[in-house]
Order: structure tokens, then C-alpha cells, then sequence
């Protein structure tokens, strides 16, 4: 057995984290990520806990990858709460989020998480409770263990998430620290990996 690494795109491996321009802002930018699996979930769950917060006045931006038939409800809602928000259905380009937020809600799928970890982006898990094997509650598991981000379980997260948000928002800091053990993480060397073993077979064979 021969541990490689995540195979993540090279564009995500070469993006640089700008936390700490971010963090200057005083507004908490949230992406929203829940693809098909989450999508829903989030914009039904997540709503109720940003209006706690609003009510709380702690400022947020919210980037809301959502459904198209969401679209109505989630533009409503955000209007009337007086929220900044920007909600989108899908995107080739989210980079482009990861530039302007300093805090991820996401589905813990291991794609996913790689690519947040290699941009040092801040995360909350939120596993998908139906996951074969509960390998997306394992995921979450092993990334907090290490310091890389934090962890909420769906039926949870309407008593956590909002004490979380109010917890950083009081205390951005801890999103630093986060960053910090991040950076001692890099996929960088996970094509390389791939090379060695594939020239190591062939070697093998001749």
C-alpha cells in the first residue's frame, strides 16, 4: 500500500489563501456549498440560524450555492433580513468564492474538503447523515481531529451552528488558527506521488 495523497486540481494546489486581507473586513463571509446532497437541507436549516444572527447584529455576507427552484425563496429572504448575499446554482469557477470568503459550510465529501484544505479555507462539516459507511461523518472526523476545521452533525445544527458563527464572529482569531494548521498540509506532491508509483510498476514489469 502506498499512500499518495488527494488528487486535486492543480489550480486549486496553486491558489493563494489571502486570510489575512480578509480578516480585516469585520463582515463574516460565508460560501455556502451544498451541491444536489445539500443544497436543500442548507437553504432550509441555514436560513432560520442567519436570521438568529442577524437579529444578534453580527454582520455576515453570504455566497449560497442552491437549487434553481430555491432561487425565489432564498432572494426573498435575504432581501428582508437586510443580508448581503449572492446565491448561485453552480459554478465552474469557485475559486473565485474561495478569493472573496473566510468561512466554508459544506457536505463532507473527500473531494471537497481536500480542495478546502490545499486553499486554506476555513470549514464547518456538516456530513451527510445517509453516507455509505458514514464515510462523510469519517471525513469530518479526521479533519477536525487535526485542527483543519469544525464539525456540526445535520441534526445538530440548530442548536450549534448559530453559538459557532457568534463564537467567531467574537473571536476572529480562532479562523486564523484554523488557517495555521492548514498550512502545515499540502497535496503539492501528489502528481509527483503518482509518477513514482507508475514508473515503479513499470520497472517492476521489465
Amino acid at each position: 500500500v502506498c499512500e499518495i495523497g488527494n488528487i486535486v486540481r492543480k489550480e486549486i494546489l496553486n491558489f493563494k489563501d489571502s486570510h489575512n486581507a480578509k480578516s480585516n473586513d469585520k463582515k463574516l463571509k460565508i460560501l455556502i456549498l451544498g451541491g444536489s446532497q445539500g443544497a436543500k437541507i442548507f437553504a432550509e436549516k441555514l436560513t432560520k440560524i442567519f436570521k438568529e444572527c442577524c437579529e444578534a447584529k453580527i454582520p455576515l455576507k453570504i455566497y449560497q450555492q442552491c437549487l434553481p427552484e430555491q432561487n425565489k425563496f432564498l432572494t426573498s429572504f435575504y432581501n428582508n433580513l437586510k443580508i448581503d448575499f449572492k446565491i448561485f446554482n453552480f459554478s465552474n469557477n469557485i475559486l473565485d468564492y474561495f478569493s472573496k470568503i473566510n468561512l466554508v459550510i459544506t457536505r463532507s465529501g473527500s473531494s471537497m474538503l481536500a480542495e478546502l484544505i490545499n486553499a486554506k479555507i476555513p470549514f464547518i462539516s456538516v456530513p451527510l447523515p445517509s453516507s455509505a459507511d458514514e464515510h462523510q461523518l469519517k471525513n469530518a472526523l479526521y479533519y477536525q481531529k487535526n485542527g483543519y476545521s469544525y464539525l456540526i452533525e445535520e441534526k445538530n445544527l440548530d442548536t450549534k451552528l448559530f453559538q459557532l458563527i457568534k463564537k467567531i464572529n467574537q473571536n476572529p482569531s480562532l479562523l486564523s488558527q484554523i488557517v495555521k494548521k492548514q498550512r502545515q498540509y499540502s497535496d503539492k506532491s501528489v502528481y509527483e506521488n503518482i509518477d513514482n508509483q507508475i514508473n515503479r510498476l513499470i520497472n517492476e514489469e521489465h
